[in-house]
């Protein structure tokens, strides 16, 4: 835990990078092909492997858009799957996150839930809610224990800078908007709506993709 509290007092002392823009509106995005590019987005290193509805997983670099993702719907307290509305690339510094027996290399920006504070934790939870547009972040601390994809509690033990200025990945999912990073819950890139942006054109949910949670529950 000191390590990661000197490490996060010095990055706080520095100019952040220009990926750490707080603009992120479609405007600041552009896109390309399969995928988009954004400006200022909470990420993770694309050797992540993200969980897909069966149980396997594929690295976060190769996850495509239409790929079935597991997912979590709260309401009904299970798990189901999502189809990926988006692939969002960018730059920034990735953090390795210490979970006991798994770690996880993400951005300080990105939201996890946490099930010991009940609500979405970060790292730097102002620059999360100025990002996501959320309301209630809280930061992730010593205590902080998030969700596995088995449904157990994983300890946060620390955090260490890993690389600088990298390419850095997440997604944007439908309905539910959570995926498995590492096996552990995440939310993921909100699309916003604006016509011309994202892969289906106007950047949201569709009711189609009701039918695959009915599926998989």
């Amino acid at each position: 835990w000191l390590k990661f509290s000197l490490s996060h007092r010095a990055k706080r002392a520095s100019p952040p990078p220009p990926s750490c823009s707080p603009a992120l509106t479609c405007d600041a995005a552009m896109r390309t092909s399969s995928f988009l590019i954004a400006i200022g987005q909470g990420s993770f290193h694309p050797a992540t492997p993200i969980t897909l509805h069966d149980g396997s997983t594929k690295p976060l670099g190769a996850v495509a858009h239409g790929d079935l993702v597991r997912s979590w719907n709260f309401e009904a307290d299970q798990q189901t799957a999502q189809r990926v509305e988006a692939v969002w690339r960018s730059t920034g510094d990735l953090y390795e996150y210490n979970l006991g027996n798994r770690s996880v290399v993400a951005t300080v920006d990105h939201p996890f839930w946490s099930r010991s504070q009940d609500c979405l934790v970060s790292l730097r939870p102002e620059e999360t809610k100025s990002r996501y547009g959320f309301e209630e972040v809280e930061e992730i601390v010593e205590t902080t224990m998030m969700l596995s994809e088995d449904g157990s509690e994983v300890p946060f033990l620390g955090a260490t800078l890993v690389e600088a200025a990298v390419e850095v990945i997440t997604l944007s999912v439908a309905n539910h908007h959570w995926f498995f990073a590492g096996g552990i819950l995440v939310h993921n890139r909100r699309r916003r709506a604006r016509s011309g942006v994202g892969n289906s054109g106007n950047g949201e949910d569709n009711g189609e993709d009701n039918e695959v949670e009915r599926w998989l529950n």
